[in-house]
């Protein structure tokens, strides 16, 4: 009986230092995602006016369908002010194009320039290899893929819940 209890003992040990880990190494690789993409547009003199947020909302232009105001401030979870105010400075940068809808004013689209799409285009190989990292070394990919999607069930249920 004691080596049975044992052996719980040690199992749950080690799956609460496997929860330590993977929270440090959440919490680094999301910092260091955030800081290697900064540094990408850094080092290229062309985009250093445009910041990780803009570039996210250049992101959400190019795969909103339609991209109107409403369906990207939506998808970026901001307030259309919000979007509104980064859509300004991006055009004034030459990233975004502003289309109002003949048919109706009160619909505005975006799209990107070609500025715009250059930087979408950095971004989306900066995605590209950090997937490809990621699996590189896995055997299951679906353990994977059912772990993340099991942490976005989890945000999704957090948002509803604020």
């Amino acid at each position: 009986m004691k080596v049975g209890f044992a052996m719980n003992e040690m199992t749950e040990v080690a799956q609460e230092d496997t929860k330590v880990i993977l929270n440090d190494l959440f919490v680094d690789i999301f910092n260091q995602v955030l800081a290697l993409e900064k540094k990408i547009f850094e080092k290229d003199k062309n985009f250093r006016d445009i910041s990780m947020t803009e570039t996210h909302v250049l992101e959400a232009i190019r795969k909103c369908d339609p991209p109107t105001m409403g369906t990207i401030a939506a998808k970026l979870q901001i307030t259309p002010g919000t979007l509104t105010s980064s859509v300004n400075k991006l055009i004034d940068k030459g990233y975004v194009n502003r289309h109002r809808s003949e048919v109706d004013r009160r619909i505005v689209t975006l799209s990107l320039t070609a500025k715009g799409e250059s930087v979408f285009q950095l971004h989306e190989e900066f995605h590209r290899d950090l997937v490809e990292a990621a699996v590189a070394d896995l055997e299951n990919r679906e353990d994977l893929k059912r772990a993340l999607q099991s942490m976005h069930r989890f945000f999704q249920k957090i948002k509803e819940k604020y």
